[in-house]
């Protein structure tokens, strides 16, 4: 972790006298962007502390400050928003994390209940974010700070005077600005991350399975087994949609989560390269089983906790959480698969709890761009009111709910609206004829509230790991070991191979309207960045393959995400003006 170490301020530390104009230190403005001669520097002794609205104050003391910051902070957000083909997935994700936050901001000043938490925590996670960045990409790590620092810049006549009408010290912005454009001008820019794959290097060995969203192959590079999944181009027209799972693949490394290899573009379609599981989706094991033992369903759901909250912290809402999207493998090691309809949202980089974080859970946007399979749908997305990443929490309950007992929640409804209406009203019953413990009803209530600000985990994700259902679940073993738990009735889903046991193809899939025969698919040089993906091993594979080398799985795994690096309470500290 790199240390923020600042040089001595240029800015006078001095205590003004109350309300003494001081000057600014120069810097460069962005477009558009007019630069206010003097700042209002409030008494440092004293702290001001209001009974009433602290931006009603800030805002007396600083006319037209808030007009001018929304100002600009809708012209960032233009500039940086949209997708665009020479952007790199992690690139565009981090545009779109710093994006997020200028609208926060600006949504913010609107309402008049933008505080100096949100601010602080808001560019501590950017300073983590690109910290995050720096071990892969030096040139990722510049674009998070330049970013932040025009963000910086932006709020920064308004973030002081709110930190002092709110009673603590300041933070010298001006300074924090200056090392963000520090570490943007010691990166690397020029520099692409990777060549894009090409469909040639894969030897396709058989389909698995189809669906709406295209087809998927059992396939080989050199010794490595792999998974190949193929989306005709014509499913996905808009960049923004494209580009979704390569956002997602670009930035998660969990064992809970399925392993992107590489993702690229032929002439016909989108091409990603996975990890080849070994597993059974669990709404296929369902028809089988009938319905999970709750020993059994303890380890699921705790892998499926650590899936959706790795997943959030990096930035992206699932939407689309349901046991077909669950593949399990002998020893009920479970990962979360399709990351099609993800939607990008504020993740958090920082370790430490935020609270801002936390209370984006219940609702952070208020569209109506609302993706999923109806059943396991929350009541705020059937009713379009504002959504956020409790959406997948109470997908969650639906999904444990549905493994228990074999059924879903909601029942009897002949028409989809009928179905959205009863998920609206919240109500559900547990069937009589199953014997469910107590703690597994209260689990699956506390995930499905009807009011998303007192479903689980909208408070803190630690509440998960502690309900009383989790008791005796040792979390570390999860994501170290991969025999979990003998559950014989797996092996009756999956086919047995002279390698161990395999997912058996689906014949009929072939017949589908989007199927693209592998052998049609040809290799295009005409890549667009923002659907180029390369992990760090398929690199190492490629280089294998380039030398005469076979490579080998021990090749193309990459370790995953482990920091338990202590966190300073707050990592600006040494900018705070006393």
């Amino acid at each position: 972790m790199t240390k923020v170490d600042p040089e001595e301020s240029t800015t006078d530390r001095t205590p003004a006298s109350n309300h003494e104009l001081v000057p600014c230190s120069s810097q460069e403005l962005l477009p558009g962007e007019k630069r206010t001669e003097f700042l209002v520097v409030a008494e440092a002794k004293k702290k001001r502390i209001f009974e009433g609205p602290v931006m009603k104050e800030v805002d007396k003391a600083l006319p037209g400050a808030f007009h001018q910051a929304r100002k600009l902070l809708h012209i960032f957000a233009k500039a940086n928003g949209l997708p665009e083909l020479t952007r790199y997935p992690r690139e565009h994700h981090i545009c779109l994390q710093v994006n997020l936050l200028a609208l926060e901001f600006s949504r913010g000043i609107k309402q008049y209940d933008l505080s100096y938490i949100l601010l602080r925590e808001g560019f501590e996670n950017m300073w983590y974010l690109m910290e995050y960045c720096r071990p892969t990409s030096t040139r990722d790590s510049a674009i998070a700070a330049r970013l932040t620092r025009k963000l910086i810049l932006i709020m920064e006549r308004i973030s002081g005077v709110l930190e002092d009408y709110s009673g603590v010290n300041q933070t010298n912005w001006v300074k924090v600005a200056e090392v963000f454009h520090g570490e943007a001008k010691s990166s690397t820019h020029d520099l692409p991350p990777y060549k894009p794959a090409k469909f040639k290097y894969f030897t396709i060995n058989r389909l698995l399975g189809s669906g709406g969203f295209g087809t998927i192959y059992k396939a080989h590079l050199g010794e490595v087994v792999c998974t190949i999944k193929i989306i005709p181009c014509e499913l996905l027209t808009e960049a923004k949609h494209a580009c979704v799972d390569k956002l997602v693949a670009s930035m998660i490394n969990s064992p809970f989560l399925v392993r992107y290899f590489a993702c690229f573009s032929t002439k016909q379609a989108f091409i990603t390269a996975m990890e080849y599981i070994r597993g059974c989706d669990l709404g296929k094991l369902l028809k089988v089983a009938r319905s999970i033992p709750e020993d059994i369903l303890r380890i699921i759901i705790a892998q499926l906790g650590e899936a959706l909250e790795h997943m959030h912290t990096k930035g992206f809402i699932h939407r689309d959480v349901k046991p077909a999207n669950l593949l399990m493998s002998i020893g009920c090691r479970v990962k979360l698969i399709d990351f099609d309809t993800a939607k990008t949202c504020i993740g958090k980089f920082v370790k430490k709890s935020q609270t801002c974080f936390n209370i984006r859970t219940p609702a952070e946007f208020f569209d109506s761009q609302i993706a999923g399979t109806v059943p396991y749908l929350a009541p705020e997305c059937v009713t379009y009111r504002g959504y956020g990443r409790a959406m997948d929490w109470w997908a969650a309950g639906v999904t444990t709910f549905h493994l228990a007992t074999g059924r879903l929640p909601f029942q009897r409804f002949r028409t989809q609206e009928e179905l959205q209406r009863m998920i609206a009203a919240g109500f559900y019953r547990w069937p009589k004829d199953k014997v469910i413990s107590h703690d597994l009803q209260e689990f699956v209530n506390a995930l499905m509230q009807k009011k998303p600000p007192e479903r689980l985990c909208s408070h803190q994700y630690l509440d998960f790991r502690i309900h009383p259902f989790f008791s005796g679940v040792e979390w570390r073993k999860l994501s170290t070991t991969d025999n979990l738990k003998e559950y014989p009735i797996l092996k009756k889903c999956l086919g047995k191979t002279v390698s161990g046991y395999s997912p058996i193809g689906s014949v009929a899939s072939g017949s589908r309207r989007y199927h693209i025969s592998p052998a049609n698919i040809v290799d295009t040089n005409d890549h667009s960045n923002l659907y180029t993906y390369c992990s760090a091993g398929f690199i190492r594979v490629m280089n294998e393959l380039n030398n005469g080398r076979m490579p080998t799985i021990e090749t193309i795994t990459d370790p995953y995400d482990n920091s338990d690096d202590p966190e300073p309470e707050y990592i600006f500290e040494r900018f705070l003006i006393f």
